[in-house]
Protein backbone atom coordinates (compact mmCIF):
# COMPACT_ATOMS: atom_id res chain seq x y z
CA UNK A 1 0.00 0.00 0.00
CA UNK A 2 1.40 3.25 -1.22
CA UNK A 3 1.10 6.44 1.26
CA UNK A 4 -0.95 9.39 -0.83
CA UNK A 5 0.99 12.42 0.42
CA UNK A 6 1.15 15.93 -0.15
CA UNK A 7 3.32 18.74 -0.21
CA UNK A 8 2.33 22.44 0.81
CA UNK A 9 5.27 24.79 0.15
CA UNK A 10 7.31 24.55 -3.28
CA UNK A 11 10.20 26.31 -2.37
CA UNK A 12 13.39 24.85 -1.86
CA UNK A 13 12.65 22.35 0.61
CA UNK A 14 9.46 21.34 -0.59
CA UNK A 15 11.16 20.63 -4.15
CA UNK A 16 14.28 18.84 -2.45
CA UNK A 17 11.05 16.81 -0.74
CA UNK A 18 9.40 16.10 -3.80
CA UNK A 19 12.71 14.89 -5.97
CA UNK A 20 13.12 12.10 -3.34
CA UNK A 21 9.60 11.24 -3.01
CA UNK A 22 9.00 10.67 -6.48
CA UNK A 23 11.46 7.75 -6.19
CA UNK A 24 10.18 6.17 -3.03
CA UNK A 25 8.00 3.21 -4.30
CA UNK A 26 5.86 3.79 -1.00
CA UNK A 27 4.70 7.10 -1.80
CA UNK A 28 2.28 8.45 -3.70
CA UNK A 29 2.29 12.21 -4.07
CA UNK A 30 -1.42 13.55 -4.87
CA UNK A 31 -0.82 17.07 -4.83
CA UNK A 32 1.00 19.89 -4.14
CA UNK A 33 0.24 23.42 -3.16
CA UNK A 34 2.13 26.66 -2.98
CA UNK A 35 0.86 30.34 -3.01
CA UNK A 36 2.70 31.12 -6.34
CA UNK A 37 0.75 29.54 -9.18
CA UNK A 38 3.55 28.90 -11.31
CA UNK A 39 5.81 27.19 -8.54
CA UNK A 40 3.00 24.71 -7.65
CA UNK A 41 2.32 23.82 -11.32
CA UNK A 42 6.09 23.22 -12.34
CA UNK A 43 6.02 20.83 -8.87
CA UNK A 44 2.93 19.48 -10.38
CA UNK A 45 3.78 18.52 -13.63
CA UNK A 46 6.84 16.41 -12.71
CA UNK A 47 4.50 13.84 -10.96
CA UNK A 48 1.61 14.63 -12.45
CA UNK A 49 -0.37 15.31 -9.59
CA UNK A 50 -3.15 17.68 -8.90
CA UNK A 51 -1.86 21.56 -7.24
CA UNK A 52 -3.17 24.38 -5.59
CA UNK A 53 -3.28 27.95 -4.30
CA UNK A 54 -4.84 27.46 -1.19
CA UNK A 55 -3.72 24.70 1.06
CA UNK A 56 -7.36 24.57 2.84
CA UNK A 57 -8.63 23.92 -0.85
CA UNK A 58 -6.19 20.64 -0.99
CA UNK A 59 -7.36 19.43 2.03
CA UNK A 60 -10.85 19.67 1.62
CA UNK A 61 -10.57 18.37 -1.48
CA UNK A 62 -7.91 15.57 -2.00
CA UNK A 63 -7.91 12.29 0.37
CA UNK A 64 -3.98 12.40 1.94
CA UNK A 65 -2.75 10.22 4.15
CA UNK A 66 0.08 12.52 5.35
CA UNK A 67 0.90 16.20 4.32
CA UNK A 68 4.86 17.22 4.12
CA UNK A 69 4.76 21.08 5.30
CA UNK A 70 7.76 22.90 4.18
CA UNK A 71 6.47 26.94 4.09
CA UNK A 72 8.89 29.21 6.22
CA UNK A 73 8.30 29.76 9.63
CA UNK A 74 7.14 33.36 9.63
CA UNK A 75 4.28 32.01 6.39
CA UNK A 76 3.16 29.04 8.44
CA UNK A 77 -0.29 30.25 10.67
CA UNK A 78 -2.71 27.80 11.03
CA UNK A 79 -1.46 25.56 8.19
CA UNK A 80 -0.44 22.44 10.76
CA UNK A 81 -3.76 22.81 13.22
CA UNK A 82 -6.22 22.55 9.74
CA UNK A 83 -4.42 19.56 8.44
CA UNK A 84 -4.12 17.35 12.03
CA UNK A 85 -7.69 18.35 12.26
CA UNK A 86 -8.00 16.49 8.83
CA UNK A 87 -6.70 13.83 10.11
CA UNK A 88 -3.83 13.77 8.01
CA UNK A 89 -0.09 13.04 9.48
CA UNK A 90 2.37 15.28 9.49
CA UNK A 91 6.14 15.87 8.05
CA UNK A 92 6.89 19.54 9.39
CA UNK A 93 10.39 21.14 8.57
CA UNK A 94 12.63 22.79 10.94
CA UNK A 95 12.07 24.69 13.21
CA UNK A 96 9.14 24.09 14.89
CA UNK A 97 8.27 27.75 14.50
CA UNK A 98 9.53 30.95 14.83
CA UNK A 99 7.26 31.85 17.33
CA UNK A 100 6.94 29.89 20.40
CA UNK A 101 3.40 30.95 20.93
CA UNK A 102 2.48 29.13 17.65
CA UNK A 103 4.72 26.29 18.29
CA UNK A 104 2.67 25.45 21.61
CA UNK A 105 -0.59 25.83 19.76
CA UNK A 106 0.64 23.48 16.54
CA UNK A 107 2.05 20.99 19.57
CA UNK A 108 -1.59 20.72 21.15
CA UNK A 109 -3.50 20.29 17.90
CA UNK A 110 -1.33 18.03 16.49
CA UNK A 111 -1.64 15.88 20.12
CA UNK A 112 -5.40 16.49 20.32
CA UNK A 113 -5.66 14.72 16.73
CA UNK A 114 -3.90 11.83 17.45
CA UNK A 115 -1.70 12.04 13.89
CA UNK A 116 1.64 11.12 13.58
CA UNK A 117 4.09 13.86 13.51
CA UNK A 118 8.17 14.65 12.13
CA UNK A 119 10.14 17.41 12.39
CA UNK A 120 13.13 17.73 9.42
CA UNK A 121 15.88 17.21 11.90
CA UNK A 122 17.76 14.92 9.53
CA UNK A 123 21.01 14.90 11.32
CA UNK A 124 19.34 12.48 13.64
CA UNK A 125 18.88 10.02 11.15
CA UNK A 126 23.03 9.95 9.99
CA UNK A 127 24.65 6.55 10.00
CA UNK A 128 27.56 8.70 11.97
CA UNK A 129 25.23 9.90 14.87
CA UNK A 130 24.00 6.39 15.04
CA UNK A 131 27.56 5.25 15.58
CA UNK A 132 28.37 7.88 17.91
CA UNK A 133 24.86 7.40 20.02
CA UNK A 134 25.95 3.81 20.37
CA UNK A 135 29.48 4.85 21.29
CA UNK A 136 28.44 7.08 24.24
CA UNK A 137 25.77 5.22 25.84
CA UNK A 138 26.49 4.67 29.40
CA UNK A 139 29.09 6.79 29.42
CA UNK A 140 29.63 10.41 30.71
CA UNK A 141 29.86 13.51 28.33
CA UNK A 142 30.99 16.67 29.84
CA UNK A 143 31.47 19.06 26.71
CA UNK A 144 29.70 19.45 23.58
CA UNK A 145 31.27 21.60 21.06
CA UNK A 146 30.05 22.58 17.74
CA UNK A 147 30.48 24.65 14.55
CA UNK A 148 28.00 25.28 11.37
CA UNK A 149 29.85 27.94 9.08
CA UNK A 150 28.05 28.95 5.91
CA UNK A 151 27.83 31.96 3.40
CA UNK A 152 25.09 34.46 3.94
CA UNK A 153 21.41 33.05 1.99
CA UNK A 154 19.30 35.45 0.41
CA UNK A 155 15.66 36.43 0.59
CA UNK A 156 14.01 36.29 3.87
CA UNK A 157 16.51 34.62 5.50
CA UNK A 158 17.84 37.74 6.13
CA UNK A 159 15.24 39.60 7.52
CA UNK A 160 15.35 38.16 11.54
CA UNK A 161 11.74 38.80 11.68
CA UNK A 162 11.16 36.03 8.94
CA UNK A 163 13.56 33.58 9.81
CA UNK A 164 14.62 34.27 13.57
CA UNK A 165 18.06 34.32 12.43
CA UNK A 166 21.35 31.83 11.89
CA UNK A 167 21.17 30.16 15.50
CA UNK A 168 16.78 29.31 14.67
CA UNK A 169 17.03 28.75 11.51
CA UNK A 170 20.43 26.50 10.53
CA UNK A 171 22.45 25.86 13.82
CA UNK A 172 19.06 25.16 15.46
CA UNK A 173 20.72 21.25 13.52
CA UNK A 174 23.47 20.96 15.73
CA UNK A 175 21.18 22.28 19.29
CA UNK A 176 19.01 19.75 18.27
CA UNK A 177 22.08 17.40 18.00
CA UNK A 178 22.95 18.21 21.23
CA UNK A 179 19.81 17.82 23.05
CA UNK A 180 19.26 14.03 21.21
CA UNK A 181 22.89 12.80 22.76
CA UNK A 182 22.72 14.58 26.48
CA UNK A 183 18.44 16.07 26.66
CA UNK A 184 17.52 19.07 27.97
CA UNK A 185 18.97 22.35 28.49
CA UNK A 186 18.16 25.06 31.57
CA UNK A 187 20.03 28.00 30.49
CA UNK A 188 21.87 29.97 27.59
CA UNK A 189 23.98 33.22 27.14
CA UNK A 190 24.70 34.07 24.07
CA UNK A 191 26.22 36.82 21.44
CA UNK A 192 25.81 38.35 18.00
CA UNK A 193 27.61 40.40 16.08
CA UNK A 194 26.25 41.68 12.52
CA UNK A 195 30.05 41.58 10.57
CA UNK A 196 28.67 42.07 6.87
CA UNK A 197 27.55 45.61 7.76
CA UNK A 198 27.76 46.18 3.99
CA UNK A 199 24.39 44.82 3.25
CA UNK A 200 21.80 47.06 3.78
CA UNK A 201 18.53 44.70 3.61
CA UNK A 202 20.45 42.03 6.07
CA UNK A 203 18.96 42.55 9.95
CA UNK A 204 20.50 38.78 11.32
CA UNK A 205 23.45 38.71 13.01
CA UNK A 206 25.95 36.71 11.10
CA UNK A 207 28.33 35.77 13.43
CA UNK A 208 27.28 34.12 16.86
CA UNK A 209 28.51 32.37 19.61
CA UNK A 210 26.11 30.83 22.20
CA UNK A 211 26.92 28.43 25.57
CA UNK A 212 24.59 26.15 27.04
CA UNK A 213 24.00 24.56 30.19
CA UNK A 214 22.19 21.20 29.92
CA UNK A 215 20.04 20.16 33.16
CA UNK A 216 22.48 16.78 33.72
CA UNK A 217 25.10 19.48 34.17
CA UNK A 218 27.32 19.10 30.46
CA UNK A 219 28.18 22.05 28.95
CA UNK A 220 27.95 22.92 25.25
CA UNK A 221 28.61 25.82 22.62
CA UNK A 222 27.79 26.25 19.21
CA UNK A 223 29.76 29.16 17.13
CA UNK A 224 27.49 30.31 13.80
CA UNK A 225 28.67 32.09 10.87
CA UNK A 226 27.05 33.63 7.53
CA UNK A 227 30.16 35.04 6.82
CA UNK A 228 32.10 32.23 5.64
CA UNK A 229 33.41 32.16 2.08
CA UNK A 230 34.67 29.03 1.56
CA UNK A 231 31.83 26.79 0.85
CA UNK A 232 30.18 25.27 4.35
CA UNK A 233 30.90 23.40 7.58
CA UNK A 234 29.07 21.68 10.02
CA UNK A 235 30.39 19.93 12.96
CA UNK A 236 29.85 18.29 16.43
CA UNK A 237 32.77 17.49 18.75
CA UNK A 238 31.47 15.07 21.98
CA UNK A 239 34.16 15.02 24.64
CA UNK A 240 33.88 12.87 27.83
CA UNK A 241 34.62 9.41 29.93
CA UNK A 242 37.74 7.95 27.43
CA UNK A 243 36.08 9.56 24.44
CA UNK A 244 36.24 12.30 22.07
CA UNK A 245 34.15 12.35 18.81
CA UNK A 246 34.32 14.61 16.00
CA UNK A 247 30.79 14.23 14.09
CA UNK A 248 31.71 16.33 10.69
CA UNK A 249 28.13 16.61 8.63
CA UNK A 250 29.74 17.86 5.98
CA UNK A 251 32.36 15.64 4.83
CA UNK A 252 30.12 12.73 6.72
CA UNK A 253 32.73 11.34 9.12
CA UNK A 254 33.14 10.24 12.34
CA UNK A 255 36.83 10.37 13.97
CA UNK A 256 38.13 10.90 17.22
CA UNK A 257 39.02 7.99 20.03
CA UNK A 258 37.30 5.63 22.07
CA UNK A 259 38.89 4.12 25.46
CA UNK A 260 42.29 4.80 23.85
CA UNK A 261 41.83 3.56 20.33
CA UNK A 262 41.07 5.54 16.74
CA UNK A 263 37.52 5.52 15.47
CA UNK A 264 36.83 6.11 11.82
CA UNK A 265 33.97 5.93 9.93
CA UNK A 266 33.27 7.66 6.77
CA UNK A 267 29.89 6.84 5.83
CA UNK A 268 27.70 7.56 2.46
CA UNK A 269 23.71 7.87 3.55
CA UNK A 270 21.35 10.16 2.69
CA UNK A 271 19.78 11.49 6.05
CA UNK A 272 17.51 13.32 4.07
CA UNK A 273 15.74 10.09 2.58
CA UNK A 274 15.94 8.16 5.76
CA UNK A 275 14.09 10.70 8.04
CA UNK A 276 11.52 10.42 4.84
CA UNK A 277 11.50 6.99 4.65
CA UNK A 278 11.23 6.53 8.09
CA UNK A 279 8.02 9.14 8.11
CA UNK A 280 6.24 6.95 5.59
CA UNK A 281 7.13 4.06 7.33
CA UNK A 282 5.85 5.21 10.74
CA UNK A 283 2.37 6.04 8.89
CA UNK A 284 2.19 2.58 7.48
CA UNK A 285 2.90 0.88 10.34
CA UNK A 286 1.04 3.80 12.61
CA UNK A 287 4.02 4.13 14.83
CA UNK A 288 4.90 7.24 16.40
CA UNK A 289 7.92 5.75 18.48
CA UNK A 290 10.22 5.08 15.04
CA UNK A 291 10.19 8.73 14.63
CA UNK A 292 13.56 10.17 15.93
CA UNK A 293 12.26 14.16 16.34
CA UNK A 294 8.68 14.06 17.33
CA UNK A 295 6.97 18.11 16.74
CA UNK A 296 6.57 17.85 20.76
CA UNK A 297 10.73 16.92 20.79
CA UNK A 298 11.24 19.56 18.51
CA UNK A 299 9.76 22.70 20.27
CA UNK A 300 11.92 21.76 23.15
CA UNK A 301 14.81 22.34 20.64
CA UNK A 302 13.06 26.32 19.40
CA UNK A 303 13.40 27.11 22.85
CA UNK A 304 16.68 27.16 23.18
CA UNK A 305 17.44 29.06 20.09
CA UNK A 306 14.97 31.34 20.91
CA UNK A 307 16.43 31.28 24.60
CA UNK A 308 19.70 32.31 22.72
CA UNK A 309 17.81 35.11 20.79
CA UNK A 310 16.75 36.90 23.54
CA UNK A 311 20.11 36.45 25.46
CA UNK A 312 21.87 38.42 22.39
CA UNK A 313 19.31 40.72 23.06
CA UNK A 314 19.25 41.33 26.41
CA UNK A 315 23.11 40.53 27.33
CA UNK A 316 21.90 38.04 29.88
CA UNK A 317 22.36 34.54 30.75
CA UNK A 318 18.69 33.24 30.18
CA UNK A 319 16.43 30.06 30.93
CA UNK A 320 15.14 27.73 28.65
Amino acid sequence: MSIRIGIIGMGGMGNSHLSRLKKMPEARIVSVCDVIEERAKKAAESVSCAYYTDYREMLSQKEMDAVAICLPGFARGDVAIDAAKSGCNLFIEKPAATDISLAFRWEKAIEEAGVLNSVGYMWRYSEITEKAKEMVEGRRIFMLRSSVFSGLPGGWFRQKEKSGGQIVDQSTHLIDLFRYFVGDAVRVQAFGLKFQKEIEEMTVDDVTVLNIEFAKGQLGSVSSTWAYKSGSLFTVELLGENLHLLLNYSANTLTGTLDGEKVEHKCSDNPYATEMETFLAAVKAKDQSIIRSSYADAVKTLSITLAANRSIETGQVEKV
